[in-house]
């Protein structure tokens, strides 16, 4: 592996760098910040689904198919347990994964083909400067 790093060109070599740091960003920090973000809001929502657990009124809302309830008001019991259970994503770290995984993707085929791109035609302008 250290032996095909040594063969990389510059233009490689840059995009190599590119992807890491995309990569980095993408798959490592921006996941985690958008469930930071998701988070500053869920306490009091969290609160209030475990008040309506414990209080024994909601466990249809726990227990039957989502089909077959009908969506109850803020003010009525079962609220939260109903609207957690209807949008709430069981894994949202991993789409976030995935959108990321995909972005470094796109990105580093857009870095390596824009780096392509210009060495193809700095080597046409150094063919016609040659007699």
């Amino acid at each position: 592996m250290a032996g095909r790093l040594q063969r990389l060109n510059g233009w490689r070599r840059l995009w190599l760098v590119a992807t890491v740091a995309v990569a980095i960003w993408f798959v490592v920090v921006w996941p985690v910040q958008v469930l930071k973000d998701m988070e500053v809001g869920r306490y009091s929502y969290d609160r209030d689904i475990e008040k309506e657990f414990e209080s024994g009124q909601c466990r249809a809302y726990q227990t039957e198919a989502l089909g077959k309830l009908r969506e109850p008001s803020y003010s009525e019991g079962c609220y939260h347990i109903y609207l957690s259970r209807k949008y709430d994503s069981t894994a949202p770290y991993l789409y976030a994964l995935a959108i990321g995984a995909a972005g470094t993707a796109v990105v580093s085929a857009l870095v390596y083909f824009f780096g392509w791109l210009v060495a193809w035609i700095l080597a046409g302008f150094r063919q016609q400067r040659q007699p």
